[in-house]
């Protein structure tokens, strides 16, 4: 993916999330993008990914918080853990 992320306007299939995982703000990526569990787990939630103090303060009840406001959300927490 060449262009810009514009994550506020436009959804993006987790490949190129993936294939950009260093330019993405992950607080707008929950709050924008429709993710995975696994997505979720191996990338926002996984500390190596994390390169700011704001996203290394992002726990699972962050998650979940902004995944409450989605729909439809289809999390099972247990897996997540």
């Amino acid at each position: 993916m060449n262009t810009p992320i514009d994550l506020t306007t436009q959804k993006y299939p987790i490949n190129d999330l993936i294939w950009n995982i260093y330019a993405l703000d992950f607080l707008e990526v929950l709050r924008t993008q429709h993710l995975t569990e696994e997505f979720t787990v191996d990338y926002i939630l996984n500390k190596d990914y994390q390169m700011t103090e704001l996203e290394q303060m992002i726990t699972i009840k962050t998650v979940l918080h902004l995944f409450s406001f989605q729909t439809p959300i289809n999390y099972n927490i247990n897996k997540m853990i």
